[in-house]
């Protein structure tokens, strides 16, 4: 009987260690070359009936601080800071915007897998299930932040643009290539938010939200 996903996908520059690299739940990853350059990655599926809290909730580190915003730094398999969902299948409450500096990304979710280079990068709707594994080369940042900083205030009027992405069950993952204008504006936007410093930002905190809302602004006017 055949699964009822199966997704076949080429990489480039990934080298592994062993045949399977995971088996998660109703997910597993195969690679058909214990070690290639070019290994086939297999994604079987069993759709998307699962509830996301059949999968680890990777609560944001900083949720409970007066700024929850956690940006992580992602390079060569290592995290700082690291969540509780890294490297496994999670869901989260919190957007998260990821931009590739090198190597390259791979992006599964429970019905799609994205393959993402350097100079590209993606968004993520809250609560959708998902895996992030990356080449053995890949540094990329990652960047979870709760919809209330996109908002601005209780009650406010441009709510309603966080809320049209947020219930669109179209909208789980999003790719952005450098082709498209409007994505190319937003890797500009996701590159400056991966320099900021937040040791050295004279006005760290409203860099931050100034980014986020541009970046939210090109999502509400172009999706």
């Amino acid at each position: 009987m055949s699964p009822p996903l199966f997704q076949n996908h080429s990489t480039s520059e990934c080298t592994i260690d062993c045949n399977v690299f995971l088996v998660y739940n109703n997910i597993t990853i195969y690679f058909r070359d214990s070690i290639s350059l070019s290994p086939e990655i297999i994604i079987i599926s069993q759709g998307r009936d699962e509830m996301p809290n059949d999968y680890l909730n990777s609560v944001n580190l900083n949720s409970e601080s007066n700024f929850p915003y956690l940006c992580m730094d992602i390079e060569k398999g290592k995290s700082i800071p690291e969540p509780p969902g890294f490297n496994v299948m999670h869901w989260h409450e919190d957007f998260q915007f990821i931009y590739v500096m090198d190597g390259e990304l791979y992006l599964h979710t429970l019905d799609q897998t994205k393959i993402v280079p350097a100079g590209q990068g993606v968004f993520l709707n809250k609560n959708v299930v998902h895996l992030v594994l990356a080449s053995s080369d890949c540094h990329y940042k990652s960047f979870l932040f709760p919809e209330q900083l996109v908002s601005f205030y209780p009650g406010s009027p441009a709510a309603k643009y966080v809320k049209q992405i947020v219930d669109c069950k179209q909208i789980t993952c999003l790719q952005f290539d450098p082709v498209n204008p409007w994505q190319d504006r937003v890797l500009e936007r996701l590159k400056e938010l991966s320099n900021i410093d937040a040791d050295s930002a004279v006005c760290y905190e409203y860099e931050i939200l100034s980014l986020l809302v541009a970046l939210w602004l090109e999502l509400a006017k172009n999706i």
